[in-house]
């Protein structure tokens, strides 16, 4: 029975290890710094003898992997300033001291812990020791620096420790004593960590160029952090003609272990974004909006990811479908007006037509500046119209689809049968946009137009909201119906020639 309990042990710490060696790392964010108590460890350790001024020491083992922004090390070395490096190709060479500027900077120690980082001068007097204490997986290993005398103020000493934990990665720094040499190096003296490049660290608050600070029995803890990762990029988001949907595309990142993608969509062109859907990481890197209506609005969308360890990465930034509107020209012409595409920069747009969606071919293209254009020599018979763009490239979906461009994002198809109302005497035709509205809502005619008569008229037919006496204008004209709730409505316009009524929604 003892066997079996033990072999069930050692299966069971199998998977766990395998299942956790499976898993990156949660995303490394950065440290966070703060107070503790002060505490002194007595060491008995090595001590670093004959070491000239300003430089490294050779390179020291911790006695146990340290990870210090997101690197494992097993060895460092100890500047005679008051900073331990993860540089060890430094071994034995000389030791940066002079202070310019604040961290993080690539003008000072590069991935460095500063305990803190100052001129001392331990040529003649002081010690600096180490050791590494304790029993695996809680082991420290402290660097002492005991009573060295600050360069130029050589009756002014310091005293402090360096702690590095294993398993929690901490490090902690307690200064005994630090006094101010105000006569050199401007007084400055960092406390704090920087990574390999100078591009993050954190400094024990009031601790960072150009302050000049004294301490005495003080502690201060820095805590590696996990945080979001980098907001993930949107590839391209278009309308995928099977479908008649919008369509968003995105490339999966390298180097991360994600569980699951969340795709956001923008609430009525407010700039406040909703979660639309969630999709786990092993289904497609495409998500076709079935909710959305390329036909009768534009969206934005952005995008975010979870990571194996639950943190959700910052939100990308937003790419916009085109909504393709088309209205009657002058005889026999057609004017089209376009959104402009968000997401990437893009050189010009390029205007399709076509007797059907499938044999729509380029007719012309207009710079990246122009949102319309007009068909002034339109062929006979119903006409298909499509705005398209050539995408940033790169878009490398997880599967692809033959029947899908995934460099090319187009608007919705817009035919010249289904452009909006009909016409009656005294109005002509008419577009209605955006449909769904979000409570504005755009009649956007051909021809000025004698006096009409509007109103609202719910699924029932009851009305439920009237206009006064309304000239319509040429070119648009605006209608506020914020006031009523989500649903479906008939918009009536009338005049004494006749009646239509067009079906609209609102969601807001």
């Amino acid at each position: 029975m003892k066997r079996i309990h033990t072999s069930f042990i050692i299966l069971l710490i199998s998977f766990i290890t395998l299942n956790s060696l499976a898993q990156n790392p949660c995303h490394f964010a950065g440290y966070r710094c703060d107070t503790i108590n002060y505490s002194y460890t007595a060491i008995t350790g090595d001590t670093l003898f004959g070491m000239p001024d300003d430089t490294y020491s050779p390179a020291v083992p911790i006695g146990f992997t340290f990870r210090f922004y997101d690197t494992d090390y097993t060895s460092l070395l100890i500047s005679n300033n008051g900073f331990l490096s993860f540089n060890t190709y430094q071994a034995d060479s000389s030791s940066p001291w002079y202070i310019s500027v604040s961290i993080p900077s690539p003008n000072n120690p590069l991935n460095a812990i500063f305990g803190p980082y100052q001129d001392l001068y331990n040529v003649a007097e002081g010690t600096i020791h180490y050791q590494t204490i304790g029993t695996m997986p809680n082991r420290r290993f402290i660097v002492s620096y005991d009573s060295i005398p600050m360069l130029m103020c050589s009756a002014e000493y310091f005293s402090g420790q360096t702690i590095l934990y294993e398993t929690s990665n901490n490090i902690e720094i307690h200064i005994n004593s630090k006094l101010l040499c105000s006569n050199w190096n401007s007084g400055l003296a960092i406390e704090g960590v920087q990574n390999a490049t100078g591009t993050m660290a954190t400094a024990a608050p009031g601790r960072n160029s150009p302050q000049q600070w004294i301490a005495n029995h003080d502690g201060r803890r820095f805590s590696p952090v996990n945080g979001p990762f980098p907001a993930p990029e949107l590839c391209m988001v278009t309308v995928d003609t099977a479908t008649n949907s919008n369509l968003i595309i995105w490339n999966q990142p390298a180097g991360i272990v994600i569980d699951s993608f969340m795709i956001y969509r923008e609430v009525n062109n407010s700039g406040n974004y909703t979660l639309l859907a969630t999709q786990p990481r092993t289904a497609f890197s495409t998500f076709t909006d079935f909710n959305s209506y390329p036909g009768q609005t534009f969206n934005r969308y952005k995008l975010t990811f979870m990571d194996s360890c639950g943190i959700i990465s910052l939100l990308s930034p937003n790419h916009k479908t085109m909504h393709l509107v088309l209205s009657q020209g002058s005889g026999t012409s057609w004017n089209l007006d376009w959104d402009a595409y968000e997401g990437f920069p893009i050189a010009n747009y390029l205007i399709y037509r076509g007797s059907s969606p499938g044999t729509m071919t380029l007719l012309s293209s207009v710079a990246n500046t122009i949102l319309s254009y007009n068909d002034a020599s339109p062929p006979a018979g119903t006409v298909y119209y499509s705005i398209q763009i050539n995408g940033a490239g790169g878009c490398s979906p997880s599967v692809r689809m033959a029947s899908i461009n995934y460099n090319v994002s187009m608007s919705n198809t817009a035919a010249t049968n289904t452009i909006g109302l009909p016409a009656i005497s005294g109005i002509g035709a008419m577009v209605v946009t955006p449909n769904p509205s979000d409570g504005r809502l755009r009649i956007i005619s051909n021809t000025a137009s004698e006096i009409v008569t509007l109103s609202v008229v719910n699924i029932l037919g009851l009305e439920v909201l009237k206009f006064p006496t309304y000239g319509m204008i040429k070119g648009g004209s605006e209608l506020d119906i914020s006031s009523l709730p989500n649903g479906i409505y008939f918009l009536k316009i009338a005049n004494q020639s006749g009646m239509m009524m067009q079906r609209i929604s609102i969601l807001k």
